[in-house]
């Protein structure tokens, strides 16, 4: 009821058939395969975290690290093993790598595939229907399961772990119907905390995402260097950084190392000012304080990324609003039918 799962009345008579709800708990050890399908923020990536650490043999392969090559070799490995394999962000390695769902189907389907484990993750927008009907047919019992909203008692758990009264944050959402946000986890979490630090809630998913991001830029007690510019300077940086990650295929940026596919040095970041500040080059110094906050995890090669999906596709299309890129590009599709991405907007 308003927006949380009901066990109870998903299990009622009148439900669908096979349509019952079943506890992530019930996948540990489950013997045959699976894909989650959810949105961004609906608690993908931390559900099969928890599963992970409940199957110690499990491997995991981070296939937005990976080149075509390294796709094929890190597939190749870990199906001699014959345990439990988890590929998670399937959306975020198609973003990079194209091919990505045909070397899976590839690889998934071989004799020796069919003896293992599979756990997938992925937006249900981006899931391919060539590979589902290819591990249909190959993968012994293999399913495409839908992560469900989440219960009171799950927002519960939620409120307590950010120092929020449990009951008191349920019935604050519950009359301001934000039930919805059970939904996401990741906003739902958000909430929840800006109603610990303000007392008050926000009015939508984007005011949640907005006081979220603003939150992580000004993170300071996580081991992380206490960043030295203003929050604006922050956030427009931030959004910068996302519409080149969006635009570019770039999914990780480094201080040091060289730039490769996928991955962009500091040094190479674009220089020239923004709007609000014309006479201010911006600096690596200045893009290095925006990926040493608590909005960006580490990465693969020495590398940082955005620490979700959904931070870097709000703060771009914050930055292209802005500076009203948007109405420039439908503007170039329209008499050109066709657009190049480079590396610098």
């Amino acid at each position: 009821m308003q927006g949380f799962l009901d066990v109870s009345g998903a299990q009622a008579w009148w439900a669908e058939p096979g349509s019952e709800p079943r506890s992530v708990s019930s996948l540990a050890g489950c013997p045959s395969s699976f894909v989650l399908l959810a949105p961004g923020g609906a608690g993908k990536s931390t559900a099969l975290r928890w599963l992970r650490d409940r199957e110690p043999d499990a491997i995991k392969i981070d296939l937005r690290a990976l080149d075509k090559s390294g796709m094929h070799g890190e597939l190749l490995d870990a199906i001699v093993v014959g345990a439990p394999i988890y590929l998670d962000a399937l959306d975020e390695a198609a973003l990079d790598e194209r091919a990505v769902f045909r070397i899976l189907e590839q690889h998934l389907t071989t004799e020796e595939a069919r003896q293992v484990r599979w756990r997938l993750a992925c937006r249900p927008a981006a899931w391919n229907p060539a590979l589902a009907e290819a591990l249909s047919a190959s993968l012994p019992g293999f399913e495409e399961l839908k992560l469900l909203p989440l219960t009171r008692e799950g927002t519960w758990e939620i409120a307590a772990a950010v120092g929020a009264d449990p009951r008191q944050f349920l019935d604050a959402i519950t009359r301001a119907g934000l039930g919805r946000l059970a939904a996401s986890p990741m906003r739902l979490r958000a909430a929840a905390a800006q109603w610990v630090s303000t007392g008050d809630l926000p009015e939508d998913h984007l005011s949640a995402m907005k006081f979220e991001v603003r939150q992580l830029l000004a993170e300071s007690d996580r081991g992380r260097r206490q960043p030295s510019l203003p929050i604006d300077r922050r956030l427009r940086l931030a959004g910068r950084l996302a519409a080149i990650a969006v635009f570019s295929g770039v999914s990780r940026f480094a201080v040091a190392a060289a730039s490769r596919p996928g991955l962009l040095g500091v040094a190479e970041l674009p220089s020239a000012p923004e709007p609000e500040e014309p006479g201010t080059p911006l600096t690596p110094a200045a893009y290095e304080e925006v990926l040493s906050t608590a909005l960006c995890d580490a990465a693969p090669d020495a590398a940082v990324s955005f620490a979700h999906q959904q931070y870097v596709e709000y703060l771009a299309a914050c930055y292209l609003s802005e500076r009203r890129i948007i109405r420039l590009l439908a503007a170039c599709l329209s008499e050109c039918r066709w657009l190049v991405y480079g590396r610098v907007l």
